[in-house]
């Protein structure tokens, strides 16, 4: 987990390398995933087991399935957030030292120009080395995503079986930043690379070049050009442009793309009874104010020390309202009631939206499209006598990102045990179908002190860190 804890300090340039963007934001992710901190400690999941201030946000017909609830349930507030960090990229990052690597393959380019005969050795070899270390961790990076999610919920519920209701304010936004490490700049370092490895002070003279070729590009950038004195001088492959095209030496990119939701839902449940069972069923209508935040910036937009990267994400922002629905059901077995299954649908409504454009200073412009699809879950939950529950929640559906994230499918399990309605103990874990390196293990704790309920929890894992707090109420 080195990298999400050292990303926050590294990440304030492009290509220096492509990882501008773990920056702070609250967030909701396109995968299912609420960051309600009891839910957290137990894998993940709540589907079947969730309690009911946080019914609304899991399956609302829990509101209307409790053997056993408090009159009035709040959450005031809760908070969450996590991270992922693609697999190998700790090892990269932990290698490149972004901005400072850069800024040495620069140095490097003036220390050369001046010709100096007792240092112009040393200095082609540490320009190929560095080169070449850059490449390789530029390779490592090639389209592994970062993503930070975040919440925050406010909620009020009353359980009930006749006619069990919630209301809740949720504010959730994803981050997802992936770099695009182009084939071109690998031809470019690679070059320059070969000719240092070759070049001596008393053969430098123009017409040496670099042969890219790549997708889209075909051609040959000088390495030795004349300055404006008539003399030999290298070109910076950092800061320079193709002269035939005016295409930079790289073009790398990352792309930073940001969904904030904010969501208002207001959530009623009916307990209907047949001959021998009984089920639960609840909906959730909600209003919802969508912001997507997008940038696209090159590695020399962003090493040219004036393109700020809040600044891009604030100026292109575009918002969108909608309306949609999550519908769920529950249902309690045994004599007892002990055993319970629960399904959700969040989102019925499938709908699809654009960011803003992002202009480039050459003129180009590029934008994004991103969906909020359909999600559906199950659950089941088992409720002893002597204070054990035993939660397991899977995907039905294989939840596809925003931008350019990974896909999740999650089935998580946990188990929390209460210490004489004071204390509750809890663990769990949490695995991704669709990407065997996005696991976790969780847990946390939960403390009742007369109607006042605090809950902390942590997840972690390989590539994975994240945590949650919530302060709630019950009146029984």
């Amino acid at each position: 987990m080195k990298s999400l804890l050292i990303c926050p300090r590294k990440i304030t340039k492009l290509l220096g390398l492509t990882v501008t963007a773990l920056i702070a934001c609250t967030a909701q992710a396109a995968p299912f995933n609420t960051l309600d901190t009891r839910a957290m400690a137990m894998g993940d999941t709540g589907v079947a087991s969730a309690q009911p201030a946080s019914a609304a946000i899991f399956n609302p017909a829990l509101l209307s399935n409790y053997t056993a609830a408090p009159k009035i349930a709040l959450i005031i507030p809760g908070f969450g957030v996590n991270a992922f960090a693609g697999a190998d990229v700790d090892d990269a990052l932990e290698a490149l030292d972004e901005e400072r690597q850069l800024t040495q393959l620069s140095n490097m380019i003036l220390d050369l120009n001046t010709f100096n005969l007792a240092t112009f050795q040393q200095n082609t070899a540490d320009f190929s080395r560095t080169a070449v270390d850059l490449t390789n961790n530029l390779q490592a990076l090639q389209d592994r995503p970062f993503n930070i999610q975040g919440n925050a919920l406010i909620s009020f519920a009353m359980p009930n079986d006749d006619l069990g209701f919630a209301v809740y304010l949720d504010a959730n936004a994803v981050i997802e930043t992936t770099p695009f490490i182009s084939d071109c700049d690998i031809d470019v370092l690679l070059g320059y690379t070969e000719f240092f490895t070759q070049v001596a002070l008393d053969n430098v003279s123009p017409g040496k070049f670099v042969d890219v070729n790549c997708t889209d590009r075909n051609e040959q950038l000088p390495i030795v050009v004349l300055d404006q004195f008539g003399l030999p001088a290298f070109v910076d492959p950092i800061t320079s442009k193709s002269p035939d095209t005016g295409i930079p030496y790289l073009v790398s990119s990352v792309e930073v793309a940001a969904v904030n939701i904010n969501e208002i839902g207001f959530s009623l449940s009916q307990k209907f009874s047949f001959a021998d069972f009984a089920v639960s069923v609840g909906v959730t209508p909600k209003y919802m104010s969508i912001t997507s935040f997008y940038t696209h910036p090159t590695v020399q937009q962003i090493d040219d020390g004036e393109f700020d990267l809040l600044d891009a994400l604030r100026s292109n922002r575009l918002q969108h309202n909608a309306v949609n629905l999550d519908a769920g059901l529950a249902m309690n077995f045994l004599q007892d009631q002990s055993i319970t299954l629960g399904m959700v649908i969040k989102n019925l409504i499938q709908q699809s939206f654009n960011t803003a454009r992002f202009e480039r200073p050459d003129g180009s412009s590029t934008r994004t499209r991103y969906n909020l699809n359909t999600q559906v879950r199950m659950g089941f939950a088992w409720r002893s006598h002597f204070g054990l529950t035993i939660s397991s929640d899977i995907d039905l559906t294989d939840n596809k990102p925003y931008f350019t994230g990974i896909s999740t499918q999650y089935f998580g399990i946990g188990g929390e045990y209460s210490i004489g309605k004071v204390l509750d103990l809890r663990l769990g874990g949490r695995t991704n179908f669709s990407n065997t390196n996005d696991s976790v293990v969780t847990a946390g704790f939960g403390l009742n002190i007369l109607v006042v309920r605090l809950d902390l929890a942590a997840e972690y894992g390989d590539n994975n860190i994240g945590f949650a707090a919530q302060i709630g109420m019950n009146f029984r």
